[in-house]
């Protein structure tokens, strides 16, 4: 049984080395491509359709502390390491945040000077996807700690529940939580720590239940999808006069549709999609508002 343990960690150490080393791979792949493809295009041939390199960040949450403590002021900002520097750090400086080095070790990879030089500076923008936030709650960093992963590693204990507060976090695909000041924190933390990037926000919106018993007309009618817009528009908008160089807005989503862990269970869309009659589509009341928005805020 013993043998059987020790195997069983050897190779959950292996898994989440290759875990780290994957993403390296991922900005090295990413960098070979992407540079000597812009030095064999004359500049003036890309006035009209440029080449870019983009960092899409899937579904981050913004990481609050649980608690106004060191300790969870000090898991919140570890967690954003974690789970956004991982990413972006060696983009704009050639190596991964200081604290997961000192951690993870020899497990995590490292850079030679030239594939420093390749992946610093190899992107154009990021791309995020934005809902909601989370509290972080420290768990004592152990660096002897064992078995060792790279979830483990960031000695962070993630929970919705506040006690003593108000309003709770988090959620899942199927239904969260909204923290419109998240979004705007969560900017402002990628200004401090990555050089101030061009930003698109590819992905911010509000999920519905779907319900194909209510009348069309209340299905229509979606304010508290307008009431999420508005709320994260606003947000975005102190961020930039903040100095945060966001650069578009994208909502989620256009139409209602198909959601990779929810199927088609959750109603994402501007536009509602009629499943049961040839997929008409119905332009809801955020549609309407959104397009006005538009027009007089161009």
């Amino acid at each position: 049984m013993e043998v059987e343990r020790r195997e069983a960690a050897d190779f959950a150490v292996k898994r989440e080395r290759d875990d780290l080393m994957s993403d390296e791979f991922d900005e090295l792949a990413g960098a070979q491509i992407e540079k000597p493809v812009k030095q064999e295009i004359h500049p003036q041939s890309l006035t009209l359709w440029p080449i870019t390199s983009c960092l899409h960040m899937p579904l981050l949450l913004y990481y609050e502390p649980y608690s106004k403590s060191p300790q969870d002021r000090a898991a919140a900002k570890r967690g954003l390491d974690f789970e956004i520097g991982w990413f972006l750090k060696p983009l704009v400086s050639g190596h991964y945040p200081k604290i997961m080095r000192m951690i993870a070790k020899d497990r995590l990879p490292k850079f030679t000077p030239k594939e420093k030089k390749l992946v610093k500076g190899s992107v154009d923008f990021m791309g995020l996807n934005y809902y909601t936030a989370i509290f972080a709650k420290s768990i004592p960093v152990d660096f002897h700690a064992s078995p060792v992963s790279s979830t483990a590693d960031v000695f962070v204990n993630l929970t919705g529940e506040l006690i003593n507060q108000s309003f709770p976090m988090g959620g899942s695909e199927t239904s969260y939580y909204l923290y419109p000041k998240g979004v705007q924190k969560l900017l402002e933390y990628m200004k401090r720590e990555f050089k101030n990037p061009a930003i698109y926000i590819t992905e911010n919106g509000l999920s519905e239940t779907r319900n194909d018993s209510l009348p069309l007309k209340v299905q229509l009618n979606d304010p508290s999808r307008i009431d999420y817009t508005v709320q994260h528009l606003y947000r975005i908008r102190k961020a930039i006069k903040n100095g945060v160089n966001v650069k578009g807005y994208f909502y989620w989503s256009l139409l209602d549709g198909f959601e990779w862990i929810a199927g088609y269970i959750n109603r994402f869309g501007l536009y509602h999609i009629d499943y049961n009659n040839n997929l008409t589509r119905t332009p809801k009341d955020s549609a309407k508002w959104f397009k006005r928005f538009l027009k007089h805020h161009e």
